[in-house]
C-alpha cells in the first residue's frame, strides 16, 4: 500500500501579494498555464513579500514568450514561516501545490 501526501492547490489570477500559508510546510509545484509576457513570480519563505526566497531569482517571462505554458516549476522545497507568492509585471495565472 502506497502512502501519498495530500497537497493543498491555490491559485492566484492577479498582480498582488499573496498569503497562501502561514507557518511551515513544504510548497510541491508552481504551475503558470499561460505565461504573461513581462510577468514576475517570486516566492518567499514568509507572510510578507520580502525575506527569505524559495526561489532565489525573481521568474521573469519575456516580452517575447518562449512558450505559450504551461511552465512547470517543480519545488519540494520546505518552508517555515510561511509561504507567501508575489506576482507582478502583468496579470497571469500562478497555480500551485503545498503542505
Amino acid at each position: 500500500m502506497s502512502v501519498e501526501e495530500a497537497y493543498t492547490p491555490f491559485s492566484i489570477t492577479t498582480q498582488t501579494t499573496t498569503v497562501v500559508k502561514s507557518g511551515a510546510g513544504r510548497i510541491k509545484r508552481v504551475i503558470i498555464p499561460t505565461p504573461g509576457a513581462n510577468a514576475t513570480v517570486k516566492i518567499y519563505d514568509n507572510t510578507a513579500g520580502s525575506g527569505a526566497a524559495i526561489i532565489l531569482d525573481t521568474v521573469t517571462f519575456p516580452a517575447a514568450l518562449i512558450s505559450d505554458g504551461p511552465v512547470v516549476i517543480e519545488l519540494g522545497v520546505a518552508f517555515a514561516t510561511g509561504l507567501t507568492v508575489v506576482t507582478a509585471g502583468a496579470t497571469m495565472a500562478v497555480d500551485g501545490a503545498y503542505l
